[in-house]
């Protein structure tokens, strides 16, 4: 009976198991079914309205799969918040909570739904790394669905799961849990947000307090690893008998409450038991009201059977202080203290009672005890802290207090707790600061879910300097305001980031109510000299104040922790810049107006106009002080500042008082359009080093357009040669450039330095259209003119124009010859900024050219000059080549660090092209590792929504082939636009693919693309094969051209093209693509086979096994493995020189088969199969294929 089908696919999987479940039926069994079947019925539900399918919900587990990750995780996360309020699942109070694993991988599928494989076992596996009510999933799902599902991943390293061979990396997500009852409210919540998780990171500032947090958290948890990892770390050695106390400072809404549900819930999870006891700010709340929540939510919760017990002797003396211990034991009034705290003697007893009772209920369970607002607490409740905390050193309790720092004076009883505790060898100190920006970029995505460029996150995180209150009260207010589904490069953070929420605003005007009145006049006046005010200033502006008075009023401000002291100045600073602007934004319009026009003046008188320190102020104030004088004034500070930070590499700072400069000639000198267009282009020129190229290639053509309408000549000029640079570096078409060039150039009168310039873009601009002769031609007439006027600057323009021409080999050593004259003059000229723009087209010819010595020191020239100059876009260029450099070397761990460093300086640029470069590397560098088969699903999910032009499609058939996926890679293979196929690649994408292209058609043995390929990459034989900076780099192309010949058959040509890549490789001394050429050349002599094939072949495979080894490149080593043996094996004989392949196709034709059914049967091409019937026929000198079934009947092939 044949076999039932069974199919392979690519499948998210999804597997759910109950945690606690035997405990819970233990407890009460017909209740625990009900939570069961009503739990049952939720997975039901969202999996089914995820698009998933049930596979199975045997016992209290639950498997099923997704057509998509972003289903599958959508679904995880709907049934833990649905689970996490709904009655029905709770059994006798408790809830009844799932673990949740989700893994994309390939499926075995059966007849009848049931699945199989190890992307199962690896989802079954992830869940029982999940938390309680929490879900786990692994690397490959995460690449995937990150940016499309509102929700946080907590990196929990790598996992080596039982019977999974490779080691999966997992990640967490935090699930948002509704509050019940007894639940604060999250610290911040935002608006509903597109998925159903939303960001909690901040404490409550000043919100009502409920009795207790929830256990799980609230909200998505971001950043904090290093506090996460001492609070955990004091929590291990408390649960191992050394007691612990662990205080959390921070000002209100730093996310202290946060940190402390993460650590609850993950104390919880572990057995320990978490107790919360909240400290109210209100008057009226009784003495040790933390301390009473603390008890009688320990009687609630602890499941203590016999808690009298634990209470002890003591037992009475607390139920004075806590009522429900009174009511619990039915004390009668009479044995009940009338009072904890009438003697000395009495309190003693009292505290010692309480931390008797502690210690006892610790010895059943581990015990976290969480005081919140600690400086809100009463003086008694502090000190019977301090009591406990000296008696914790061999209790199993970790104590955590949370306070605000930006409360306490040396008068506030805490402070003298503080003290106390700080001589204590069991308390340590936390102090939370901001979130970094990686992670406000992060809250930002997982709560808003609107993606960000860098350039937005970095001006979010300035705004608000990583304060989670003010980051999530941005956000609110950003999606009410209508912010749109993703902000790029191209937003202008000014529209979104002006405004101060009313949310940020009520926090901080809370703080600036306590100031007195002369207090608050004094800041506002400060408010509008800036973040930073000089005390003598401030003086000045309030002459008729004396110097006590305004030293009191700033010391005031001091103890509110408003504004803080700048180290040996005599300046001071605001606490947060918002807390300036909330002040600023108060005072009249009219009053500002007049106090920017006295700054100013003062700020002259005391520095006078030559200043540069101050010009940026003097453009500030001038310019805040309105029209006429003043609004003149601050448009020459403005133009003077700007240039000035531009010599000083601050090309950040330059394009911010450009473009006040720009508003000021807007708002005040609207008809100046000569002055505008000046300004534009000097603003663009420095732009350039750190915005993405596409947006300063439309501030040039703006430029261009203001300068054509005006008849403005030389600024014309200008715009042309930057919009020519701007476009090309963006990689777009050069067609727009050489119009507005050669308008440019027809306009311009004179042979001087200007038209060298513009004739040298043009050239650019040509190579970009890939008209090569146009671009010779303006190539020689501007070299020739530079040298005709002598002028080395131009000729430096000049000589350089010809090296972007990267993709006409034939121009190579003419190009390197250009580029190492140009280079000279700029180092002698000292022009870094133009040796910046050389640096990623000379460097890549010097890869080609195999010049490893000279690549080396350019390399590092390079790397000095643009990581001192912060010219970020040349920066993660050279980056890049230190990854290519690195993998050729087999020094992969320094290729990972490199290829990081290049990611984080690019995306200070472009987002999208830093990723796409860094995914690029870590392909090449995973292929030589043997760990492709990790990026496997991700590349999968990517190509089915890219383009079919886009090069990871040809990446994916390349994949397939490394992961000898034979059938999966051949449809691949066959599925490639081909017809588009015709002419040699011209820019970095056509070569990427060709050459995977070329990669993928050696492994399947496609003779006749072969063919096509060869001639494609015919003309870069002699030098290293290099697509872009980014690569991918394999090595010489003489290797892939000798592959490819050795499919085609054609041995002599091969062996050539081999003998090149030896010499080559070796010139280099990149081992790594040695290794592969010894490796090629070797496998093209055993299939040769012609006489001391076999013994050259031995030499090399010897030599490429001691490189692979030793470089540990896991993918090559076993394929030189499996070669060695083959040819160690005697070789079949067969007659007129058959190969083994062409005798399985004449088998096969004797069995009357066609070509297509032969190359089903092989896993070969029919264009293959159709070579090697050709050649069957020509050595065995038959006429068709009948003749060739008898010549394989009569000489016994067809037994074997």
């Amino acid at each position: 009976m044949a076999e039932a089908p069974v199919r392979q696919k690519l499948s998210a999987i999804f597997a759910a198991d109950a945690a606690g479940f035997s405990r819970l039926m233990a407890v009460d069994e017909h209740a625990t079914l009900y939570a069961l079947d009503a739990a049952r019925a939720v997975f039901k539900a969202q999996i089914d309205g995820n698009h998933g399918r049930v596979i199975d919900m045997a016992g209290d587990s639950v498997l099923a799969v997704f057509e998509t990750a972003t289903g599958a995780v959508g679904a995880a996360l709907a049934i833990q918040l649905q689970l996490d309020v709904g009655a029905a699942t709770l059994v006798q109070g408790v809830r009844m909570k799932f673990r949740i694993g989700v893994h994309l991988g390939d499926v075995i599928e059966k007849h009848d739904g049931t699945i199989y494989g190890d992307g199962v076992n690896t989802a079954s596996r992830l869940e029982g790394l999940a938390e309680p009510g929490g879900i786990v999933v692994s690397d490959a799902v995460r690449g995937v669905v990150r940016g499309h599902v509102a929700a946080s991943f907590v990196d929990i390293g790598e996992q080596q799961l039982k019977n999974i061979a490779r080691r999966i990396r997992a990640y967490s997500l935090v699930v948002g849990a509704a509050q019940d009852a007894a639940a604060p409210p999250a610290a911040a919540e935002l608006p509903p947000s597109p998925a159903p998780v939303i960001a909690a990171t901040a404490d409550a500032a000043g919100a009502a307090p409920p009795r207790r947090p929830a256990r799980r958290p609230s909200g998505l948890f971001v950043g904090r690893e290093p506090e996460l990892v001492q609070l955990t770390t004091a929590l291990g050695l408390a649960g191992k008998g050394f007691g612990r106390v662990v205080l959390l400072a921070g000002s209100g809404g730093m996310g202290k409450t946060r940190l402390t549900q993460e650590l609850a819930s993950r104390a919880e999870s572990g057995g320990t038991l978490a107790l919360w006891g909240r400290c109210l700010e209100e008057a009226g709340a009784p003495a040790y009201w933390p301390w009473r929540q603390l008890i009688r939510s320990y009687l609630r919760s602890s499941g203590d059977a016999d808690p009298a017990q634990t209470f002890g002797a003591g037992l009475a003396d607390i139920a004075g202080i806590v009522p429900e211990v009174a009511e619990h034991f039915e004390l009668r009034a009479s044995s009940v203290p009338a009072t904890a705290g009438d003697s000395a003697q009495s309190r003693f007893r009292l505290f010692d009672a309480v931390a008797a009772f502690w210690r006892r209920a610790a010895q059943r369970s581990p015990l976290l005890l969480i005081f919140e607002d600690l400086h809100w607490a009463d003086a008694t409740s502090l000190r019977l802290f301090t009591f406990l905390a000296a008696e914790l050193e061999d209790s199993a309790i970790l104590v955590v207090g949370t306070y605000r720092d930006t409360e306490l004076s040396r008068q506030h009883p805490l402070f003298e707790t503080l003290s106390d505790l700080a001589r204590s060898s069991v308390c340590q100190r936390m102090e939370l600061s901001g979130l970094s920006v990686r992670e406000t970029g992060e809250l930002m995505a997982a709560a808003s879910g609107i993606p960000a460029s860098a350039h937005f996150v970095e001006a979010l995180h300035g705004r608000t300097e990583g304060h989670p209150l003010f980051l999530e009260e941005t956000l609110r207010y950003m999606i009410d305001a209508g912010a749109p589904q993703a902000l790029d490069a191209a937003s202008d953070p000014a529209q979104w980031l002006t405004k101060i929420p009313t949310g940020v605003r009520e926090v901080i005007g809370k703080r600036l109510n306590r100031l007195s009145v002369p207090a608050a006049r004094y800041l506002s006046i400060a408010a509008c000299i800036g973040r930073n005010f000089d005390l003598h200033l401030l003086a000045q502006l309030e002459a008729d104040k004396s110097e006590d008075e305004l030293l009191v009023a700033l010391e005031e401000a001091l103890n509110e922790h408003l504004i803080e002291v700048v180290p040996e100045t005599q300046q001071f600073r605001f606490g947060h810049a918002l807390i300036r602007e909330t002040l600023y934004d108060e005072i009249l319009g009219l009053r500002r107006s007049r106090l920017h026009l006295r700054i100013g003046e003062m700020i002259e008188q005391i520095h006078g106009a030559d200043d540069e320190n101050t010009w940026p102020q003097l453009a500030y104030h001038f310019g805040e002080a309105g029209p006429g004088s003043a609004a003149a004034k601050a448009l020459d500070y403005a133009k003077l500042a700007a240039g000035h930070a531009a010599t000083l590499l601050a090309f950040e700072e330059a394009a911010r008082l450009y473009r006040l400069a720009l508003h000021l000639l807007q708002r005040h000198f609207a008809t100046d359009l000569a002055q505008r267009c000046a300004v534009l282009l000097a603003l663009t020129d420095v732009q350039i080093w750190f915005e993405a190229p596409g947006l300063t290639a439309a501030g040039y053509r703006q430029a261009a357009e203001l300068a054509r309408q005006n008849g403005l000549t030389a600024q014309f000029a200008r715009a042309a040669i930057g919009f020519s640079r701007s476009s090309t570096q963006a990689s777009q078409s050069g067609d727009a450039a050489v119009a507005i060039l050669l308008e440019a150039i027809a306009l311009h009168q004179g042979d001087d330095p200007v038209r060298v310039e513009l004739t040298s873009w043009l050239c650019v601009s040509y190579v970009y259209c890939d008209h090569a002769e146009e671009a010779m031609e303006a190539h020689r007439r501007a070299v020739a003119l530079a040298r005709r006027i002598g002028d080395m600057r131009s000729l430096y323009v000049a000589l350089g124009s010809i090296a972007t021409a990267g993709y006409w080999p034939e121009l190579l050593q003419q190009r390197v010859a250009a580029a190492d004259e140009a280079w000279a003059i700029a180092e002698d000229l000292d022009l870094p900024e133009r040796a910046a723009y050389l640096l990623p087209f000379y460097l890549c010819d010097l890869v080609r050219l195999g010049d490893v010595g000279r690549l080396a020191h350019i390399l590092d020239r390079g790397l000095r000059l643009t990581e001192q100059r912060r010219i970020y876009y040349y920066l993660s260029n050279c980056r890049h080549f230190e990854v290519l450099v690195s993998i050729g070397e087999g020094r992969f761990d320094d290729a990972e660090a490199a290829a990081v460093r290049a990611l984080e300086a690019g995306r200070k640029v472009e987002e999208d092209r830093a990723v796409g470069a860094y995914g690029m590397e870590m392909f090449c560098l995973r292929r030589e590792q043997g760990r492709l088969s990790e990026a496997l699903p991700m590349l999968q999910q990517f190509v089915r929504e890219a383009p079919r032009t886009n090069h990871w499609h040809p990446g994916l058939a390349l994949l397939y082939a490394e992961l000898d996926m034979r059938a999966q890679c051949q449809a691949e293979f066959d599925s490639l636009p081909w017809r588009r196929v015709s002419l040699p690649p011209t820019d970095g994408a056509t070569m990427t693919i060709v050459t995977f292209v070329a990669e993928v058609c050696i492994y399947l043995g496609d003779a006749q693309r072969a063919q096509l390929l060869y001639r494609l990459l015919k003309g870069h034989a002699g030098a290293n094969l290099l697509a872009d900076s980014s690569g991918p780099c394999l090595g010489s192309t003489d290797r892939l051209l000798g592959s490819l010949a050795t499919v085609m058959e054609r041995w002599d040509l091969a062996q050539a093209h081999f003998e090149a890549a030896l010499e080559m490789d070796s010139k280099t001394g990149w081992r790594v693509w040695l290794a592969h050429s010894r490796y090629r050349y070797a496998l093209m002599l055993h299939r040769r086979a012609a006489a001391g094939d076999a013994q050259r072949a031995r030499a090399l495979l010897a030599e490429a096994l001691a490189d692979s080894s030793a470089l540990g490149m896991l993918a090559l080593t076993p394929r030189i493995q499996a070669l060695v043996a083959a040819i160690a094996a005697p070789p079949p004989s067969y007659p007129c020189a058959l190969t083994e392949r062409e005798v399985g196709v004449l088998q096969l034709i004797a069995m009357g088969r066609n070509n297509r059914e032969i190359a089903q049967v092989l896993d070969i091409s029919p264009n293959t199969v159709a070579n090697h019937v050709r050649s069957i026929l020509e050595k065995t000198y038959t006429a068709n294929r009948t003749e060739a079934a008898a010549f394989a009947r009569r000489e016994g092939l067809l037994k074997s």
